[in-house]
């Protein structure tokens, strides 16, 4: 398994990772098996680097997945390195600051805000400001 996949695998079964220095910490544990708890140690180096990363995820009630929220490019890049699928699930701080504007000047309906989060993945493409 990549390191994200461990990540929402661990998320799925209602558990959290977390670092603090060199320590990978899983709460609560007793959610997952011990098993899963052994790969997770066997992936540690791993684990440690994708959670040293600027981002966080996030399930999307509006869009109906798990999303990422990064920093910039060069954090999309190491996520999809980690094995986050494709980058049409995965927003910049850039494409998120333009859509916030948007909805300030006119919100989005949630159809729109669908539509539009299909199209980044079906093209695989960034959001603009000349997007919208």
């Amino acid at each position: 398994m990549t390191p994200v996949e461990l990540l929402l695998e661990t998320v799925r079964h209602g558990a959290r990772l977390s670092i603090n220095g060199d320590k990978l910490h899983v709460e609560p544990i007793n959610r997952l098996t011990p098993a899963f708890v052994e790969t997770l140690r066997d992936h540690k180096t791993q684990l440690l680097a994708l959670l040293a990363l600027p981002f966080v995820l996030v399930d999307s009630e509006a869009v109906g997945e798990l999303l990422f929220f990064c920093e910039d490019d060069q954090t999309r890049t190491a996520l999809i390195e980690a094995g986050a699928q494709d980058d049409d699930v995965i927003y910049t701080r850039d494409e998120l600051q333009i859509l916030i504007e948007h909805n300030r000047a006119r919100p989005f309906v949630p159809n729109e805000l669908i539509a539009l989060h299909d199209a980044k993945k079906v093209f695989s493409a960034k959001v603009t400001r000349n997007d919208l």
